[in-house]
């Protein structure tokens, strides 16, 4: 008998990533049918079980997990096979952060919302995310970069997020309520560095004709 390969599963180039209901595919020559059994770390080994070509995963701890399985014909068997996967069966989270300016979840129109994810088992793939208009919510986008509710009037507004694994679970939706206030529409200003300038590791020395630079958002 050979493995012959196996669904709903993702290759990270170290570890092949499995889940409750991937299934282990096998092929057989000269044989009635397969056993196989599994171990997973609180368990151990399961019990020997005859299937035909293919078995489903049940539920099994995250982590390596071993599969081992043999062919056999009458009271003729063969060598036992023995394939190692990584079992991830934990969906992953998403949050998401305001900027700057708020207060709590009160924000201007162009206050940047980031989201992130994070996952334990075989990764993230995607964030996805909606927002409420206070009519109705827009289609799902791909989160890439920071958004904002530029546009948007005055008012309480709803974002929902969910992340998404390698192997397709999904967080829960987040849903984030949002007041945007345009009197936060302050300006805002950062120093941007200097010329004409030594930095000692304690100090930073300038000199007359030193130009000292700086950003500003909605600012005149």
């Amino acid at each position: 008998s050979a493995f012959d390969g196996l669904t709903d599963s993702y290759d990270d180039g170290n570890s092949t990533w499995v889940k409750q209901g991937s299934t282990l595919n096998y092929t057989s020559t000269n044989a009635t049918g397969l056993y196989y059994r599994v171990w997973n770390s609180s368990a151990g080994w399961g019990q020997w079980t005859s299937i035909t070509a293919n078995f489903t995963l049940a539920i099994h701890d995250d982590g390596t997990i071993h599969v081992e399985w043999y062919a056999f014909n009458g009271s003729l068997v063969e060598d036992t096979h023995n394939s190692s996967f990584m079992f991830d069966e934990t969906a992953p989270t998403v949050s998401l952060t305001i900027g700057t300016p708020a207060n709590g979840t009160r924000i201007a129109p162009w206050t940047d919302l980031s989201l992130s994810a994070s996952d334990s088992g075989v990764g993230v793939d995607e964030i996805r995310y909606r927002i409420w208009n206070g009519s109705a919510w827009s289609t799902w986008s791909v989160y890439s970069d920071p958004f904002n509710l530029s546009g948007f009037a005055d008012g309480t507004y709803f974002v929902e997020s969910q992340s998404e694994d390698l192997l397709a679970h999904t967080s829960s939706v987040l849903n984030s309520s949002l007041e945007v206030d345009d009197s936060l529409n302050a300006p805002m200003s950062a120093f941007d560095g200097l010329t004409d300038s030594y930095d000692d590791g304690n100090s930073t020395w300038v000199k007359q004709g030193s130009t000292l630079n700086y950003t500003s958002t909605n600012a005149t």
